[in-house]
This record gives structure tokens, sequence and C-alpha cells, in this order.
């Protein structure tokens, strides 16, 4: 019988606390419907969609990628926010080194803006339409690679040259 009163009580807590109360409205008279409010010729229209934050953030550095030392990935998580931040369609800059075939470091600028890559390498500029990662199995181990290209769907073993340029490979299991 308590829990029957307890739960009535609930009841009527609830339906009393979720019902809006003028104090100067008589109880129980529903309130008069109003008109929709309509706008006079002299009111400014609104513009459909907010305005833009002049504090947004439209360009993104992230830093750099080492890839100098074969054995040791620097900056890893730089290029990870790189990839983050031109997912989300943001422009943005990421430096990248590696050696060259003597095995000195270079250094390369990779930046996206306006759905566009642009690879700057030893003097010359690139522009491609997407990266891609694949993964593919070598000699037992799962590689990941990260390439250029303007083709869709490029297969993974295509080697460089017109259709794509590797940025560069990682074993992510042996």
């Amino acid at each position: 019988m308590k829990k029957r009163i307890f739960g009535l009580f609930c009841l009527l807590a609830m339906l009393t606390a979720c019902t809006p109360k003028n104090p100067e409205e008589p109880a129980n008279v529903p309130p008069e419907p109003t008109s929709p409010s309509v706008a006079s010729p002299e009111s400014p229209k609104q513009p459909d969609t907010p305005p833009e934050d002049p504090n947004a953030i439209h360009f993104f550095e992230c830093g750099t990628l080492d890839l100098s030392n074969p054995s040791e990935t620097v900056g890893r998580e730089n290029f990870e926010e790189f990839l983050n931040v031109t997912g989300a369609g943001n422009a943005a800059t990421i430096q990248i080194t590696q050696p060259d075939k003597e095995g000195s470091p270079i250094t390369s600028t990779l930046s996206f803006e306006d759905g566009t890559y642009t690879f700057k390498n030893a003097g010359s500029e690139t522009t491609w339409k997407q990266l891609q990662i694949a993964e593919f199995t070598s000699s037992g181990q799962i590689h990941q690679t990260f390439r250029l290209t303007n083709v869709q769907d490029l297969p993974a073993e295509t080697p460089d040259g017109k259709e794509a340029i590797t940025l560069f490979e990682e074993i992510i299991e042996s």
C-alpha cells in the first residue's frame, strides 16, 4: 500500500513539475493560441548560415615527420594529425625528412588545401588528388604505405611514377 501511495505521489509530482505555470493565469484554462510571427518588410532577412568565426583556424602547421633513421620514426603523431586535419577538409602542411639514395637527409613539404595535395621535394612541385593508405604483405610482414595519387583505388604494388609517389612505408606487424 505504501508503494502505491508513493507511486501516485511521484506521478502527481511529475505532472505538476512538468507543466509550466503562470501565477496570473486561472487554473485549468488553456493558454490562448498565439499567431505565428510574420516578418515585416522592414526586418532584415536572417542568413541561412551562421557567420564565420573570426577566430577559426583555417591552416594547420602539423610539424615534422622524420624518417631519416630507418629503425625509428619520429613525429608519427604529427603525420596522424595531418591526416585528421586534412580528412576534415582543413588546410595543413607537414615537413617530411627522409634519406636520399646516398643516405643524406632531405626535407620535403606536403601540404593540403582546397582538396589538393602539393608535394615539394628538391626543387620540384607536384599536385595530387588523394593520399591513399594501403596495406600489403611482404616476407611475412604487414606493411602500410602512404602514397599520393590521381588514380582511384590504385594497387599498392604500382611503382612510383606519373600515377603515384610513395611518401613512406612502414612495417605495422611482423
